[in-house]
């Protein structure tokens, strides 16, 4: 639960725009992945089908949390961090750890790779592996199976394609045919920002430091207006 959550009481946005402000916190300071009752306490008026709704559709399911899909931070889909990023969610939605062996690759992707571990887990040289920070949400998991079935099903039929591209250097296109599925990069190489991100030029993200009050306070209608000229709330 995000800090002062219990006290507050967002003005009237639609169910969508909510569950995503919310999400867009990982970008700008806030936890990397999201609980579903944090999220619903988002948007308190609307069904847990219309948010179940808008996060199968923004976002997937990793250890029984919610993450944004690649696409909604890299909008233009290009360079190495989106990649690297769907190959650790990817890893992550089998299992909390990551063998050192699942990501040895080379290059600019590799150090990707390490960056996108350093924000979502905890790394354990006497184990030679990575562990996920955050417990798996099993109360989600056991009171939505079908969402768990489904989501599985999204990163299976992905899984191939991913690890294609990791470890032939990233050389393949993207998915497009499929809104639902994670955004893979095209090519290694320099990073898109996308709005309120900060990341390095090899495409590596950048430890993200705590919010302001008056950034928080700024935020939703920030997010708001980047979220629209997405058309993320249509």
């Amino acid at each position: 639960m995000v800090q002062g959550a219990e006290s507050y009481h967002p003005p009237k946005l639609t169910t969508c725009c909510w569950v995503l402000l919310f999400l867009g916190y990982t970008e700008v300071g806030g936890p990397p992945v999201h609980r579903f009752s944090a999220l619903k306490h988002f948007a308190p008026d609307n069904s847990v089908e219309d948010v179940l709704g808008v996060l199968t559709k923004h976002a997937h399911l990793v250890q029984g949390l919610w993450v944004p899909k690649s696409s909604l931070l890299f909008p233009g889909g290009q360079g190495v961090a989106p990649l690297a990023r769907d190959y650790i969610l990817l890893l992550f939605s089998k299992g909390p750890l990551i063998n050192y062996s699942q990501v040895d690759v080379p290059g600019s992707l590799n150090k990707a790779l390490k960056g996108f571990l350093s924000i979502l887990a905890v790394e354990r040289p006497s184990f030679r592996d990575w562990k996920f920070k955050e417990p798996t949400d099993v109360s989600f998991m056991k009171l939505h199976p079908d969402i768990v079935r489904e989501q599985r099903r999204v990163w299976e039929s992905l899984e191939k394609q991913i690890t294609d591209i990791i470890h032939g250097g990233g050389r393949r296109g993207p998915v497009t045919k499929n809104s639902g599925k994670p955004s893979i990069a095209n090519k290694t190489g320099t990073s898109t920002k996308s709005d309120g991100a900060t990341r390095a030029t090899n495409g590596t993200p950048v430890r993200r430091t705590a919010m302001s009050a008056e950034t928080r306070e700024a935020l939703p209608k920030a997010l708001e207006e980047v979220f629209r000229l997405h058309k993320v709330c249509r």
